[in-house]
C-alpha cells in the first residue's frame, strides 16, 4: 500500500472509529436503558483500540501525534459541549475525564515524538494500563460486591486488583510481542504502579496520573534509573497500602505519602533501607496489634486510631532528607543518619506500645509525678526496655547488611536510643497538655467528649507530631558529629 494512502486511511479510520463507539454507546445508553457508569467503561474499553490503529496506520511518527491532539480536542468538545451524555459521570461535581484521557495520550506522544521515538512502545503500555485497567476495574468491581472492602472513600480492593492484573498483563504482552525484555519483577512493579497510583487518584484524575506515571516510569527504566530496590518497593508498597486501607491503620492521604515515602527511600538508600523500613513497619503492627489487644483485655478500652497525615509526614520527614542528602553527596554519615533516624521513631513506638503494659505506673521524666497512661514525656521501666530494645533491632538490620561496622552499630544504637530519651523530654516540658472539662480525663487533643478541653501545660502548637519530628530532628544532629570521631 502506497505509504501516504496508509497514512489517509489512518486518519479516516481512526475517527470513524472513535465516532462510531461514542455513537453505538450513547445508543445502547437511550434505547436500552444500560447503566450509565457500565455504559462509559464499555467506551472506555472499546476506545482502547485507537492506539492499535495508530500504530498500524502511522507508527511513531507525526501523524500520531497530530491524530491524538485533534482527538483531544474533539473529546474536549464532547465534554464541554455536551453532545455525548453517556462519556459523562453521574457525579454532582462535574469532571473531565474523557478530557484527562485525550490530554495524558497526547502529551506522551508529544514527548515520544519530540524527545525519543524509542519511547514509542512505552506509550502503549501507558496507555493500556490506563484504558483496560481503569475500564475494568469498576466493571469487576460490581460483579463482586458480596465481599469487596473499601480501600479509599470510593475505590475498593477489588478494583485495585483488577487494575494490577491487567496492567501487568498489558505489560508483558508489550514485552513479548515487541521484544522488549522486561523482567518479571519489573513488569509487576508497573502493574503495581498502576494500581496504586489509580487507586489514590480522585475525581477522574487518574486518566492523567496512571498513563504520566508509568509512562515516566518506563523511560526511567530505558536510562537505567528505575533500580532494583525501587522496582522491589513499588511490589510490596502495593498490599501493604491495600491492607493499610482497608483496615483504617492510616488514613488515606496518610496512606499514599507512606507509599511514596517507602519508594523514595528504597530509591535513595537502596536495599538495606527498604528492607529497614519493611522490617520494622511490619514488627511495629505485630507488637501494636499484640499490645493493644492485651490492653483492650485488661482495661476495656479500644484503642484503634488511623494515623494522620501530619503524623506520616512527622515521623518520615527526616530519614528521607538523611536519605535524600545521601543520594545527593554519597557520604556515609547521611546514610547513617537515615539509619538512626528510622530506628529511633521505631523504638519510641515500641516504648509507647510495650511500655502500656507495665505495671507500674508511667512518671514524668521530668517531675517524676505519676502521670496517665499514654500520655507524652511519661516513662516506665517495661517501656524503657523496649525503647532499647527497639533502637538495638533497628539498627541490627542495616548492620547485617554489612553497611557498617559493630563500633557504628553500638553508637547508632545508643544515639537511637538517646532519641526517645529526646521525644519524652520534648513531650513533657513543651507539648500541649489539655483538660477535659466533662470527664476530666487529662489529654492531649483539643476536644473529649464533644467538647472543647482546657489547656493545663505546654504550647498549644507543639503537638505529638512536632515532638516526633523535632526528636528526629535533634538525634540525628547529635549523631553525625559522634559519627564522624569513627
Amino acid at each position: 500500500m502506497n505509504e501516504t494512502l496508509k497514512i489517509v486511511l489512518g486518519y479516516v479510520v481512526f475517527f470513524v472509529y472513535m465516532g462510531l463507539v461514542m455513537a453505538v454507546g450513547e445508543l445502547i445508553g437511550k434505547k436500552f436503558g444500560v447503566e450509565k457508569e457500565i455504559c462509559r467503561k464499555c467506551e472506555h474499553l472499546a476506545t482502547s483500540l485507537s492506539w492499535l490503529i495508530c500504530f498500524f496506520f502511522t507508527g511513531a511518527s507525526v501523524h500520531t501525534l497530530i491524530i491524538n491532539v485533534v482527538g483531544l480536542v474533539v473529546l474536549a468538545a464532547v465534554t464541554f459541549g455536551s453532545v455525548m451524555k453517556t462519556v459523562e459521570r453521574d457525579d454532582a461535581a462535574k469532571s473531565y475525564g474523557v478530557v484527562y484521557f485525550g490530554f495524558s495520550t497526547a502529551v506522551v506522544m508529544a514527548i515520544t515524538y519530540f524527545v525519543n521515538l524509542d519511547f514509542y512502545f512505552y506509550t502503549g503500555i501507558a496507555y493500556y494500563c490506563m484504558a483496560l485497567g481503569d475500564g475494568l476495574a469498576p466493571i469487576f468491581a460490581k460483579l463482586c460486591k458480596a465481599w469487596n472492602p473499601k480501600v479509599t472513600a470510593k475505590k475498593t480492593l477489588i478494583g485495585a486488583l483488577t487494575v494490577f492484573t491487567f496492567s501487568s498483563l498489558v505489560t508483558m504482552t508489550f514485552s513479548l510481542a515487541c521484544g522488549m525484555g522486561l523482567s518479571p519483577l519489573f513488569i509487576l512493579s508497573v502493574g503495581a504502579l498502576a494500581a496504586t497510583t489509580e487507586l489514590f487518584s480522585e475525581k477522574c484524575t487518574d486518566n492523567l496520573t496512571v498513563e504520566f506515571l508509568v509512562f515516566g516510569y518506563l523511560v526511567l527504566n530505558h536510562y537505567g534509573y528505575a533500580v532494583l530496590p525501587l522496582q522491589w518497593a513499588l511490589v510490596v508498597a502495593f498490599p501493604l497500602v491495600l491492607i493499610d486501607g482497608a483496615t483504617f491503620a492510616l488514613t488515606p492521604p496518610a496512606n499514599c505519602i507512606a507509599a511514596v515515602y517507602l519508594l523514595i527511600s528504597a530509591y535513595f538508600g537502596g536495599f538495606p533501607m527498604l528492607v529497614g523500613i519493611l522490617s520494622l513497619y511490619v514488627l511495629s503492627a505485630v507488637i501494636g496489634t499484640i499490645t493493644n489487644r492485651i490492653y483492650e483485655k485488661k482495661k476495656g478500652e479500644k484503642l484503634h486510631l488511623s494515623r494522620n497525615l501530619k503524623q506520616i509526614l512527622a515521623n518520615s520527614s527526616v530519614a528521607f532528607l538523611c536519605s535524600l542528602l545521601y543520594f545527593i553527596t554519597k557520604r556515609e554519615f547521611f546514610l547513617f543518619g537515615a539509619f538512626v533516624a528510622v530506628a529511633e521513631e521505631f523504638a519510641d513506638a515500641a516504648a509507647s506500645d510495650i511500655g502500656k503494659l507495665s505495671r507500674f505506673r508511667a512518671r514524668n521524666i521530668l517531675g517524676f509525678e505519676v502521670v496517665p497512661t499514654g500520655i507524652s514525656g511519661g516513662i516506665t521501666p517495661l517501656g524503657t526496655i523496649g525503647a532499647f530494645a527497639g533502637a538495638a533491632v533497628a539498627i541490627l538490620i542495616p548492620f547485617a547488611f554489612r553497611v557498617f561496622d559493630w563500633r557504628i552499630l553500638l553508637v547508632l544504637t545508643g544515639m537511637a536510643f538517646f532519641g526517645t530519651l529526646v521525644d519524652s523530654i520534648l513531650g513533657a516540658a513543651l507539648q500541649g497538655l489539655y483538660r477535659c472539662n466533662v470527664c476530666g480525663t487529662q489529654v492531649e487533643v483539643r476536644e473529649h467528649c464533644l467538647r472543647p478541653t482546657e489547656r493545663i501545660k505546654g504550647i498549644g502548637w507543639f503537638d505529638n507530631s512536632i515532638v516526633n519530628l523535632a526528636s528526629g530532628l535533634i538525634t540525628v544532629a547529635c549523631t553525625l558529629p559522634v559519627l564522624l570521631l569513627f
